[in-house]
């Protein structure tokens, strides 16, 4: 008993050896660990700053695109305007131009048709007196130009006239002489005038001549023997050809528009004086309208002295040449077929102005003063 006693010792003394040792190992283990998570925590902190630099940088980054990108559009803004207004002031500034020239074409050009219109009734009236003074049977007023149909014709298409009538000037010494005449010629001349123009008679109604100078008497269609004036002014050739003898040898005389320009007519004969407006007579002075002429356009009578002879200022005024003119042949055919919605207002001295619109070659009548369309 004894003897095991110290054996039970000395397995007790190595038994807390072997303790001391493992506490001691196990304290140095613990600090190995404090160390590790001492260095873990380091790293982390460093990572975690990295990061956060990052962000920050990222960050940075976002707001210098946002900020370049806002620049580029405040930039491209500000050129767009700029080209804007320089693209918007050139394309006025050329519309303006072409306006202008349009404008300026179409005044010229109407100035310069009235001033053909012009020239065509006085070379009309010079070879109606260049006939008559090469003849040596004809006098004034007992004669009637020959073909006169035909070559009014050609007058009326070069200027676009819808209507010639020539007034033979009767002093009342011939006025008798003058009835006899008609009677005898009246139904020679019209039929020669129908021959020309359609070719047979079947538009001739052989009705409603009279046999002295006349004038309308009030009632509609009714006419009377004119008064005993000192000179008068029958209508006898026309063209286009009249429909009946109605206008045969009704004074001009008496209507105002030539009471009013028959004084400046017998002063300054080379003049082509053209009358106030006056709507349409539907068909009263003649059978046709010009072309491209719409019926209620405004229309004017224009009158030009024929004289004894050609090229005489001191010859004496023995007819004159009568028209109807539409105005809206002043403006026709001026501009291309692109060119439309143009507004011309045409004025007169009498202060009369009307206006137009014209969409390439055709002028539409649109009302009495300025109008301005939108």
């Amino acid at each position: 008993m004894v003897a095991s006693a110290p054996r039970s010792s000395h397995r007790s003394s190595d038994g807390g050896s072997s303790r001391t040792a493992t506490t001691t190992k196990t304290n140095s283990s613990i600090n190995n660990t404090t160390k590790t998570t001492e260095h873990d925590d380091t790293s982390s902190d460093a990572t975690q700053r990295a990061g956060d630099e990052a962000r920050r940088d990222a960050q940075q980054l976002r707001m210098w695109r946002w900020a370049v990108a806002a620049a580029l559009l405040l930039v491209a803004a500000a050129v767009s305007g700029v080209s804007y207004r320089f693209l918007a002031d050139d394309q006025h500034s050329e519309f303006k131009n072409s306006f202008d020239q349009y404008a300026h074409a179409i005044g010229d050009a109407a100035v310069a048709r009235h001033h053909t219109l012009g020239a065509a009734y006085r070379g009309f009236r010079s070879s109606i007196s260049t006939y008559v003074a090469s003849t040596n049977n004809d006098e004034w007023p007992l004669v009637t130009i020959p073909y006169f149909r035909t070559n009014a014709g050609a007058v009326l298409q070069q200027s676009n006239t819808e209507a010639l009538c020539l007034m033979h000037v009767v002093d009342h010494d011939d006025r008798v002489a003058w009835e006899n005449f008609t009677v005898l010629e009246h139904q020679a001349m019209v039929s020669e005038a129908h021959m020309l123009q359609n070719g047979n008679l079947e538009a001739l109604d052989e009705t409603g001549f009279r046999s002295y100078i006349s004038v309308p008497s009030g009632t509609a269609g009714a006419y009377v023997p004119d008064e005993e004036r000192e000179q008068y002014f029958p209508v006898w050739e026309s063209a286009p050809a009249p429909a009946t003898y109605e206008q045969l040898n009704v004074n001009s005389l008496a209507t105002p528009a030539l009471q009013m320009h028959v004084g400046p007519l017998l002063t300054l004969k080379d003049q082509v004086i053209f009358a106030k407006v006056h709507p349409y007579d539907d068909g009263v002075l003649h059978s046709e309208l010009a072309a491209g002429s719409a019926a209620q356009s405004p229309r004017t009578s224009f009158y030009v002295a024929v004289q004894e002879r050609v090229e005489d200022p001191d010859s004496r005024v023995v007819a004159i040449l009568s028209g109807m003119l539409s105005w809206d042949t002043l403006l026709v055919d001026l501009l291309p077929d692109n060119v439309k919605g143009l507004v011309a207002v045409i004025k007169n001295t009498c202060g009369q102005a009307h206006t137009y619109e014209m969409d390439g070659k055709a002028a539409t009548f649109i009302g009495d003063g300025e109008w301005q369309l939108r």
